[in-house]
């Protein structure tokens, strides 16, 4: 008798389910909540809600009432805007 941790196979999907396969999604779309863009940039989430609310920071979309993020395309594109010169 077989335990079930060693019965598992992988399956081919079917040839009916080989058209929905979902498109890879690009990863410039994808959404970094707000407390990971702070902690990314090494800044306070209330140092980086200042910077937005002057429009010096990423631009925010919002997701609920009260949750922000940033997409990550755009994100990586205002770190770019804030490279500064080698010496």
């Amino acid at each position: 008798m077989r335990s079930a941790s060693t019965d598992r196979r992988v399956r081919e999907p079917s040839s009916s389910n080989r058209s929905q396969v979902m498109p890879q999604t690009d990863p410039s779309r994808f959404v970094v909540r707000f407390p990971d863009v702070a902690r990314e940039l090494g800044v306070s989430p209330t140092t980086l809600r200042k910077l937005c609310k002057e429009e010096k920071g990423p631009p925010l979309i919002r997701l609920s009432e009260r949750c922000f993020g940033v997409r990550r395309g755009e994100l990586d594109a205002w770190i770019e805007t804030r490279k500064v010169g080698g010496p």
